[in-house]
């Protein structure tokens, strides 16, 4: 659903968005083996020695190795292993000689066949285990993805990269012959059939520029991103291999809580809640003919959806910070908008007050979705329908909210934090759609029938009430952030409402947004 979006133009995500090209390797080479004689396997893991950094696709290339052995990657992802794996197989620690191991690993020059990993293979013990699970960085080839954590700063028109590609390699311990082996893959939801390569675009505000210097908060995040990747990426490769282990399903979270040093609002104790969303209907229809288009504004101000997202809003942030009420221009507010021009933020948020009474505004403004290869787009709250249309893979008629959560300094109107509108994992995509019955759109439009108007409302409330806490939640305003795996400690119990609670059981992903300062 909606991967007929180009790109949300009017937005500044601070999400992490999985990315790859439209040739992505779908069905990679993966070799399924006979675990029947395994029972007990040792587990090694060299992915976390640095990582390559890389100007690629500017002017004047440059590349460096950057330590990251203190973010103990490679104890997280044995950690993830030792999760996973039992009680299928029983994990056995063995001696090694964990600085050959590493340089074997960094070469990533390596086979199965290479004197190198032969040469630590024989050096463990014999006779104490069935099987040797490894992860070692490899690259991939469709769509090219370099071997372990790579970040690719690109030009300034670009946003960053970050990839972790390795492969899961079991070897067989009584011959060194190769068992099984797959390479690493993402997937994101349960309704997610195909895998991607294990790649992420990064947020705008870790963006690299090209002399490969990193601000603190842009370190610290780009060890959140690498940490989530590899915490998808390892639960997905193991789905990969067939092992019959207990896995939970794809992008399976639970919330975690932000560690002090990294809370973004460790300082602020009030906010500001201000919606400028819910004051226009959107209707969208796409004819046969470009001139056939329709775009249609309709006032719905009596259906309070402003109202609505402000409530929700309130009913998840009470529990962390002080709410204030504060005096806005609505009618000047509901023009606000955070759009991205030339790869910078352009703010223009109106008839909001700088304030000394209050740490920060959390405001809710529309945003634009453009359709694919299509002279249309979608503002705020709406509906779209298509049923005319000849452009493929569009849905016939579905109800729009498409928004962008901005964090805002009070005293400054600076920006701290944004994201896009999304929908928690309860449902089959992150898009903030919900599909209607082809009857809903109305033959005379903007004229709606009772039914019709009743349809199109509640299915924005359902929009709404899902997609504020689950937006608020990515920003980390709540104070706790989703993590794929069972992490230990465990979290904080997930947030509830007063109202009808919000599943934030199910799978996504997601970061802690940092600083833009």
């Amino acid at each position: 659903m909606l991967k007929y979006f180009a790109a949300v133009i009017a937005i500044i995500a601070a999400i992490i968005t999985p990315a790859g090209p439209a040739n992505a390797q779908l069905f990679p080479t993966i070799k399924i083996g006979d675990y029947s004689g395994i029972d007990t396997v040792a587990v090694f893991s060299g992915l976390g020695g640095s990582l390559h950094l890389d100007t690629e696709g500017t002017l004047i290339s440059k590349t460096e190795d950057r330590d990251i052995r203190g973010w103990a990657l490679d104890d997280e992802a044995k950690a993830r292993l030792r999760e996973y794996l039992p009680p299928r197989f029983q994990i056995v620690d063995l001696p090694y000689d964990r600085g050959a191991f590493e340089k074997m690993a960094a070469s990533k020059w390596y086979t199965i066949f290479s004197s190198d990993l032969q040469k630590f293979l024989k050096s463990l013990p014999p006779d104490r285990v069935d099987a040797y699970i490894l992860l070692l960085p490899k690259d991939q080839a469709q769509p090219p993805v370099y071997a372990g954590p790579v970040l690719v700063a690109g030009d300034k028109n670009v946003r960053s990269t970050l990839s972790l590609s390795y492969q899961i390699l079991i070897v067989d311990a009584r011959t060194l012959k190769t068992l099984a082996s797959a390479p690493s893959r993402l997937r994101f939801r349960p309704t997610d059939n195909e895998s991607l390569p294990p790649l992420f675009i990064l947020p705008p505000e870790l963006k690299i520029q090209e002399d490969l210097i990193f601000r603190d908060v842009q370190w610290i995040g780009v060890h959140l991103e690498l940490s989530t990747l590899l915490n998808i990426s390892v639960v997905e490769t193991l789905r990969d291999l067939q092992m019959g282990l207990n896995l939970p399903p794809p992008g399976f979270r639970t919330l975690v809580k932000i560690p002090p040093e990294q809370n973004p609002y460790r300082n602020d104790r009030s906010v500001a809640i201000v919606s400028g969303i819910g004051d226009t209907l959107d209707m969208e229809k796409l004819g046969t003919l470009v001139f056939s288009n329709k775009s249609i504004q309709v006032p719905i101000p009596q259906w309070h959806l402003d109202q609505l997202v402000e409530d929700r809003a309130k009913d998840f942030l009470s529990t962390r910070f002080t709410v204030k009420d504060i005096a806005v221009d609505r009618e000047m507010f509901s023009k606000s908008r955070l759009t991205v021009e030339n790869g910078m933020l352009s703010p223009k948020f109106f008839g909001l007050p700088t304030s000394q009474d209050v740490d920060l505004y959390v405001v809710f403004v529309k945003s634009t979705a453009h359709l694919t290869g299509i002279n249309q787009q979608e503002t705020g709250v709406g509906v779209l329908n298509t049923t005319e249309s000849l452009a493929p893979n569009l849905p016939d008629t579905e109800a729009f909210a498409i928004y962008t959560v901005a964090v805002l300094d009070a005293h400054t109107l600076t920006i701290r934090a944004a994201a896009a509108a999304r929908l928690s994992p309860a449902h089959a995509t992150a898009s903030p759609v919900k599909l209607l019955d082809t009857s809903i759109w109305p033959k005379a439009a903007p004229n709606m029938t009772d039914r019709q108007r009743d349809a199109i409302h509640g299915a924005l409330q359902d929009i709404l009430f899902d997609s504020v806490p689950e937006t608020l939640l990515q920003l980390g305003l709540t104070g706790a952030r989703p993590f794929i795996g069972s992490p230990a400690p465990q979290g904080p119990p997930e947030p509830k409402a007063p109202a009808v609670p919000i599943n934030f059981s199910a799978p996504a992903i997601s970061t802690v947004p940092l600083s833009l300062q």
